[in-house]
């Protein structure tokens, strides 16, 4: 969620493509920041993607205002995270202790639940002086559209526009020419694939007719 300059607010939803390359899904402009809008705009989301429970969603946010309500309503039971780095800024704010700091993204990194549970005693037990656990994706596309926000809504949304779309046809050009390491897919496109497995198919075929 961002400001702009000739008023409301930016609801985006980014996410990453299966390359790990950052992708906006979507953004809208709101009069202000609650529950009635987040709402709005994830029922939209909802919409558009499809059933969150069969695709497995999970969403990793700061602590935008009415985000948690409206999600509970618009999508129940799903995946909700909140940016670490977001939470340590708050934590941050009343223990500036370099141990603290070490065991809250000890907790973060936990992948079992043993473990978080071992690190949140150790945290309780601390006594302070007085990396996709990030929500780095939403940061990046904070920072390309800064500028944007301060021309007139209308601009602002063709300038988000426009970088979504280089950024897709960038992505793409950098694909273009990557092959995976499987011998199956070493071909460049379907056709040829398919003209070499009628080819090897007739060589197997003369092979036995021999």
């Amino acid at each position: 969620m961002q400001k702009t300059r000739f008023g409301g607010q930016i609801l985006s939803a980014v996410g990453l493509d299966t390359n790990h390359h950052i992708y906006v899904i979507a953004w809208a402009i709101v009069r202000v920041e609650n529950t009635e809008t987040w709402r709005w705009f994830l029922e939209l989301l909802h919409q558009d993607l499809g059933y969150y429970k069969d695709h497995g969603w999970c969403f990793i946010s700061d602590i935008q205002k009415g985000l948690i309500s409206a999600l509970k309503v618009v999508m129940p039971d799903v995946h909700h995270r909140f940016c670490v780095w977001h939470l340590w800024k708050i934590f941050n704010k009343n223990w500036k202790d370099l141990q603290l700091r070490r065991l809250l993204w000890e907790c973060a990194r936990a992948t079992t639940y043993q473990e978080f549970r071992d690190g949140m005693d150790k945290i309780k037990s601390h006594k302070p002086k007085l990396d996709s656990i990030c929500n780095n994706a939403y940061e990046v596309f904070n920072s390309k559209i800064k500028d944007a926000q301060a021309k007139p809504i209308i601009t602002l949304l063709e300038e988000v526009r426009m970088f979504v779309m280089r950024t897709i046809a960038k992505n793409k050009v950098k694909l273009q020419n990557h092959t995976a390491e499987s011998p199956r897919w070493k071909c460049i496109n379907r056709k040829k694939c398919m003209k070499e497995e009628e080819e090897e198919e007739m060589k197997k075929t003369k092979r036995r007719s021999v």
